[in-house]
């Protein structure tokens, strides 16, 4: 039976009489735990930043949806020109690849009348072909609102932060002051709140109460295809840019599409600064774990630094030792990563389950840390921790290759 020599050295560098009696156990341990916890790091930054990427992105195109198709009508006052858009073109972007949910929306300022006070707000006026599932699950208190077809409702929803600011909770009377078109008169509507609503985004729960597009239309004398922009829901954000591209092609010359980035471009570019840090984070970790291997490797080299002269003068070629320490390098790496993606999965299973860590949702716009991990970022991770120490496996051929038997075989 072939003995394979490489092996049978490993196994008995690596037996416990050997290493109890050697700093080697020493130094693959703190090795072990360095890159661990690098990896641990490493996964729960991209874990925080991807999760709360996706979780505010995801609230912001819930409340305005992907993209929103508008008049070119550069003239935002109250007067500003209706969308109208026929039965056929509605189809037709229902239709695009990729589209999800299509639907009518006003937005007409509007101002609300207390005993005391009066504040100026948004009204939005959604179809019936709203997102139910999230704005009904922003609902904190009260009913869901119900938009039908056909027949209006005076039914609206305000978020917690107005109810708080103005002293109204569901069932109450509300009065809605509207500027008609020829800035004659105030129009004076009465509504009923049928729910509080919070979304955590304070550009959008400051200043927006949502209700029936129908009275809007009635208010700015509009037929039902007439409105301030159409609302389009994606599936796939990964095909955003054709999706776009697809429904310009087919749109009018006098209209135009923004996406929600564009919309909050200033919520977008903060959550961007996430992936500079991410990358900055992921660099020093990679460097850890590479001070990590270098120093581990050179300390199990020199304290063999005899070994391996004893082994030259054997006969051992310098390709031939040099597995020894590849040895070493795997069982490294095995229970780095083993520990490092326990560890690191553990933890985000834990904070998806009960929210430990809590957020600041004025600073955040969540109330918890929204971990999202998917399988490519995992793999990326474990990936790149692999491959930048995996490059440094050429210091201990050079050491073994540079140093001469008797000098290593004299080594004490």
């Amino acid at each position: 039976m072939k003995i394979n020599f490489e092996r049978f050295i490993v196994k008995k560098l690596h037996s416990n009489e050997i290493l109890n009696n050697s700093i080697s156990d020493s130094i693959l341990k703190i090795s072990i735990f360095g890159i661990s916890i690098s990896l641990v790091i490493m996964i729960l930054t991209i874990a925080c930043g991807i999760g709360l990427q996706n979780e505010i992105s995801n609230k912001i195109t819930g409340f305005t949806s992907d993209f929103q198709i508008s008049n070119m009508d550069f003239d935002n006052t109250i007067n500003k020109k209706p969308l109208e858009i026929s039965e056929n073109l509605f189809s037709e972007i229902k239709k695009i690849n990729n589209v999800t949910n299509v639907k009518r929306q006003i937005t007409k300022n509007t101002i609300i009348k207390t005993k005391n006070d009066i504040d100026g707000l948004v009204f939005k006026g959604i179809d019936e072909n709203f997102d139910e599932n999230f704005i009904n699950n922003k609902i904190i208190e009260g009913k869901k609102l119900i938009i039908d077809k056909d027949i209006p409702n005076n039914s609206i929803l305000i978020s917690k932060s107005i109810s708080s600011k103005l002293n109204f909770n569901s069932l109450d009377t509300v009065i809605l002051l509207f500027q008609d078109q020829k800035k004659i008169k105030p129009i004076i509507k009465k509504f009923v709140v049928e729910g509080v609503f919070t979304t955590g985004i304070k550009e959008i729960d400051d200043i927006y109460v949502i209700g029936d597009i129908k009275y809007l239309q009635k208010i700015n004398k509009w037929d039902s295809n007439q409105c301030t922009s159409v609302e389009v829901s994606i599936n796939n954000d990964r095909n955003r840019k054709k999706t776009r591209y697809d429904i310009e092609s087919i749109i009018p010359y006098n209209f135009y599409v923004l996406s929600s980035s564009e919309i909050y471009s200033e919520i977008y570019e903060w959550i961007n600064l996430f992936n500079q840090n991410i990358k900055f984070i992921i660099t020093i970790m990679l460097i850890i774990c590479i001070v990590n291997i270098t120093c581990s490797i050179i300390s199990i080299i020199v304290e063999r630094l005899k070994m391996i002269g004893i082994l030259k003068i054997l006969g051992s070629n310098n390709t031939s030792i040099s597995k020894i320490f590849f040895s070493n390098w795997i069982f490294i790496m095995k229970r780095s990563l083993f520990f490092g993606n326990t560890i690191s999965l553990i933890l985000i299973l834990i904070q998806k389950k009960f929210n430990i860590l809590k957020l600041n949702p004025e600073n955040y716009y969540v109330n918890y840390l929204p971990l999202n991990l998917s399988i490519n970022n995992f793999l990326l991770v474990n990936t790149l921790t692999i491959a930048s120490s995996l490059l440094l496996l050429f210091i201990p051929y050079i050491i073994i290759k540079k140093t001469e038997a008797y000098q290593m075989s004299n080594f004490e």
